[in-house]
Order: structure tokens, then C-alpha cells, then sequence
């Protein structure tokens, strides 16, 4: 071969590269993307939903896809196959208008963007889904909405008050939408059941929450919804607890601080040496840099309150995650997927994030400056078997432990009074008598006196979430269990 043809052969093989390595991994044009909202777009504002999102490309490819709704950001990273249409249940919280904004973008190249407009409703809602036919008499302050396919996400049923369901039907559900329905029932959920199927009417039963109170077989009337649960307590009630049950290590380190640079000068006044009371200052600040960096630059730690009745499996709990941070620097804390999108104060951003190779761990990213303090507020529900059993008796209640293992004291809510509850060794059962009387003097017992109520019995004892299973990195974790008592 000649030089020139070398030469020419040389050049065009550059040429080929370059118009490959130029070329996009796929088009954006190629892209397809569908958004269905559960429930007919109806949702009740301040609680969450449901958005099933279809996603089709033309070519292989990486994606990002993001959905904004009044500061509050859900990403999610997933590959996309040639002609394999993708399917996506997110849960999402629209704001006061509705408004959802869908981005979808390939790479480093062009997106995609569409705009969702959701209903809000001030009514109640009631869920006709899965073969269920219409009520006959459904009250006129409520409002119908359908579904012929049932949510994929326990947040999908969140602006649900009350649900009708054809038992029958139920046998055609996927693996998410029946661990989705499983946990809307454990959280106490009210449902109509029609239709005869055992299997299901067994399952609903060992499942349904609040020993199935809210599990109706008719159309006669509707339910009571504010007499058959206790709300959980509020972001508020739960920072009450996290401050009385951790502290600050900002605090300790300020607090050490201060007294080794009022001890240095107690030792310079009383040997009368002036320079050692002018070194104080620098060895002070000396100190100060040692343990500054020392101590992690953010600091995340999480109290939940979970509640269950005694011989349930199902209890529901709220969390919250407290992120205080030393620096400005954005450090993302990684989370159970199953909390699902954190709720904050009004105004406030969330930037939760979601990947397709690692589903169980979302990351919560936010921006604060130094020095501060942010909260996150979570609400679901749980699977467990509580070891301790509350039966309310004459004249005393009786708390057993059921369990191979001793259980951690705790507290006891009877007849208007707390009592203090001991361990309690395996198969050893206790009732309270005077000498167990406490004064309900912190935030637990106080708590706890709240949510039982007059002339009602419950129990609580330790109990954080990685109790329960979940996994956390990173995170410090306390909380509490709730136990109500069975009426005998």
C-alpha cells in the first residue's frame, strides 16, 4: 500500500470515529412517555398519591427521569431496552393547584417534559376498584372516584378514605399491588368487601389492622372514620421526643469547649502567670479544631412511635429523620425505599431520589446552610408480631411475654395513670399494682396518655425501626411501640 492511500485510509478512519463518538448512546426523539394518576386524578390535598408512568425508547439507553410538585423532588435513574416499555408507580404529593411536572432526559442530550393536572377534593374520597360495583346509596358529602387497576405503592392509597372491593377479583393482583393493598389494610384501612372468595376473606382477616374493625361485608352505611383510629402523633410530638432522648453533638461540643477554656483560665489567675492566660486563647482554638474534625459534619438520627393492637400483625408508625448538619455541603442520608417521599414543613424542598439498580434505598438530598437543622416526617405501616399481649381483665390488666427472649421495661397507660412496666422474662406475665404508680412527668409517658385516651389500656416499650427489619447507614435510631389492649 502506497503512502498516499495510507494516508487517505488514515483519514477516513478518523472521520468514522469521530462521527460515532459524536453521535448520542440514543435520540430523545425515540422516546414515548404516558402518565396515568391513580384514582382519576382525585387525591386529598396534604396527603400523597399514586402516578404510573410508561416509559418507551427506540434504543438502549440510561435515563433520569423527575418529578416536581411544589418543591418537592422525586429522581429516579433507570435503563431504558430497545422496544421494552418500562413501567414506573411512583408516589408523589401535589401541591394546593395539582400540578405535576414530569422531565425525562437521556444522557447529556435533549428531554422530554410534561405537565400533569390532578383534582383536589376537599371530601372525603371512596375508592371503587377491581369489579366493586357502584354503592347503591353513597352519602352526598363524599365523592366516587374509580379504578379498574389498584395502586402499586401503600402511598397510593393515602388520599383513600374508604375503599370497596370485590374479594373475587383480588386474585389477579401483582406482587407489589397485593403488598401495597396488605399494608393499606394493616394501617387500618377501611374497606367494603363484596364478593365471596375464602383465601382473600381468610388473608384481609389475619392482616387487617385494628383487629379488622374497618373491614365491612355491606353497603348498609358508611363508616364512622373518625371513632374507628387515633391519629399517629405529628412532626411536632415526635421532636419533643428525639430532644429529650438524644443530645446535640454540637451541644457536647461547645459545652467541652467552654469549660476547658474556663479551666485554663482558673490555672492562670491562681499561679499568677499572665503568658499562660495568653496562650489560653490559642490553645483553646487549637482544641476546638481537633475536635471539630473530629465529630462527623452531619449528624442524622430518627424517632418513630409505631402503634398496634395486641394480637395484630399489622401497626402503623410515624418517624422523624432530624439532619443536622455542621457544614453547607449537600450530603445525601440513605433511607428505606418503604418510608417512601418524606413530608416537611409547609415551603420546604425535598429531593428524594431513586435508582433502578438499588430499589430498596432511596437517597434524601437537601441544601441547608451551616449550622442547621432540618426535619423530615415519614408515616406507613409494618409487619410484626409484638412479643408482649395486653388483655384488659377484671380488675387488673395482665401484660404476658410471649416471647423466648426477656423484653425491655416500659410503661404502662391504665385506668388514667402510668405505671412502670419491669422486664419481663419469657412466658412471665405481670399486672400494675400501687407500688408501679409514676408520675407522667416526660415526653413518652405524656405521649402515651395521649394517644390512649380515657378509659382505654395500652403499653409501650422500646422499639426503634431496625427492629422491625429496615435497614439504615449512618443513622441513629429510637422510637417507641405501642400496644392497645384487647378487650376481654
Amino acid at each position: 500500500m502506497t503512502k498516499g492511500r495510507r494516508t487517505a485510509l488514515a483519514f477516513w478512519l478518523w472521520a468514522l470515529l469521530t462521527l460515532v463518538c459524536s453521535q448520542p448512546a440514543w435520540s430523545c426523539e425515540a422516546l414515548a412517555m404516558q402518565l396515568i394518576p391513580a384514582w382519576g386524578g382525585w387525591f386529598r390535598p396534604g396527603r400523597t398519591t399514586e402516578l404510573a408512568i410508561t416509559l418507551k425508547a427506540a434504543r438502549n439507553g440510561e435515563y433520569l427521569l423527575t418529578l416536581t410538585s411544589t418543591g418537592k423532588v422525586i429522581r429516579y435513574n433507570g435503563y431504558l431496552e430497545a422496544d421494552h416499555p418500562r413501567r414506573h408507580w411512583l408516589p408523589v404529593q401535589p401541591g394546593a393547584n395539582g400540578v405535576v411536572h414530569a422531565r425525562l432526559q437521556c444522557g447529556n442530550e435533549e428531554v422530554i417534559e410534561d405537565e400533569h393536572y390532578l383534582i383536589p377534593s376537599g371530601n372525603p374520597l371512596f375508592g371503587v376498584g377491581m369489579g366493586a360495583t357502584w354503592p347503591p346509596y353513597p352519602p352526598q358529602q363524599w365523592r366516587g372516584v374509580t379504578d379498574s387497576r389498584l395502586p402499586h405503592t401503600p402511598q397510593g392509597y393515602s388520599s383513600l378514605d374508604l375503599l370497596y372491593l370485590n374479594a373475587v377479583h383480588l386474585t389477579t393482583l401483582g406482587r407489589d399491588q397485593s403488598l401495597a393493598l396488605d399494608r393499606y389494610l394493616a394501617g387500618c384501612g377501611h374497606v367494603i368487601l363484596t364478593g365471596k372468595h375464602r383465601e382473600w376473606a381468610e388473608r384481609i382477616e389475619g392482616i387487617a389492622g385494628c383487629n379488622g374493625r374497618n373491614i365491612h361485608q355491606q353497603y348498609s352505611e358508611f363508616p364512622n372514620l373518625e371513632s374507628s383510629r387515633s391519629g399517629l402523633p405529628g412532626m411536632g410530638a415526635l421532636e419533643a421526643l428525639i430532644q429529650s432522648s438524644t443530645i446535640s453533638r454540637q451541644v457536647s461540643l461547645f459545652g467541652t469547649l467552654f469549660l476547658g477554656y474556663f479551666g485554663l483560665l482558673v490555672v492562670g489567675e491562681r499561679t499568677r502567670y499572665k503568658p499562660f492566660l495568653l496562650m489560653a486563647v490559642p490553645l483553646t482554638f487549637s482544641l476546638s479544631l481537633i475536635l471539630f474534625w473530629q465529630i462527623p459534619t452531619q449528624q442524622a438520627r430518627l424517632v418513630s412511635w409505631v402503634e398496634i393492637d395486641t394480637d395484630n400483625s399489622g401497626g402503623r408508625f410515624s418517624a422523624l429523620l432530624q439532619v443536622e448538619k455542621l457544614v453547607s455541603q449537600d450530603i445525601p442520608v440513605s433511607l428505606p425505599t418503604i418510608l417512601g417521599p418524606p413530608e416537611t414543613k409547609p415551603g420546604a424542598d425535598i429531593d428524594w431520589r431513586l435508582n433502578q439498580q438499588q430499589p430498596a434505598k432511596g437517597l434524601l438530598h437537601g441544601k441547608s446552610q451551616a449550622f442547621t437543622t432540618r426535619n423530615y416526617g415519614f408515616q406507613g405501616t409494618l409487619r410484626l408480631s409484638p412479643s408482649l399481649s395486653l388483655v384488659t381483665t377484671l380488675p387488673r390488666p395482665v401484660v404476658r411475654n410471649r416471647d423466648k427472649e426477656p423484653t425491655p421495661g416500659g410503661f404502662l397507660a391504665w385506668n388514667g395513670s402510668v405505671h412502670r412496666l419491669p422486664s419481663l422474662k419469657p412466658e412471665q406475665s405481670w399486672s400494675p399494682s400501687e407500688a408501679d404508680l409514676i408520675q407522667v412527668e416526660n415526653g413518652t409517658t405524656r405521649l402515651l396518655m395521649h394517644q390512649t385516651g380515657e378509659n382505654a389500656t395500652a403499653l409501650v416499650l422500646p422499639f426503634s425501626l431496625r427492629d422491625a427489619g429496615l435497614e439504615f447507614s449512618d443513622i441513629e435510631t429510637v422510637g417507641w411501640l405501642m400496644i392497645r389492649a384487647r378487650k376481654s
